[in-house]
């Protein structure tokens, strides 16, 4: 289960509902946001296009450690470090291009 977003490009972005959701790493929803019209959808992601390092970092060392340490995985906190900025990243890249606009027919949480 997750986030299934598509963009006006034909771009799309899935996130799972798990430790690795990037809306938690700032304490957000896909949910909440579904109730948004869509420049608010539009302004919601890119609020995850501007995840800084820093925040990521935060989350992971303290959501993330906790739950590995709790379980046995040969997952890393890098890993998870990793998988979040190659989310940010690919939000980032359509937002420099100017093509981080939501299909609002194809918006699924």
């Amino acid at each position: 289960m997750g986030a299934d977003i598509y963009f006006e490009n034909g771009e799309y972005f899935r996130d799972s509902y798990n430790s690795s959701c990037l809306a938690w790493v700032i304490k957000e929803s896909y949910w909440a946001a579904s109730d948004m019209n869509t420049e608010g959808k539009n302004a919601f992601m890119k609020k995850l296009a501007n995840i800084t390092d820093k925040q990521i970092k935060k989350y992971v060392e303290k959501k993330i450690r906790r739950e590995l340490a709790e379980r046995e995985t040969n997952e890393s906190v890098d890993e998870y470090i990793a998988w979040f900025k190659e989310k940010r990243n690919f939000l980032k890249a359509l937002d420099e291009k100017g093509e981080l606009k939501i299909d609002e027919d194809k918006w699924s949480v």
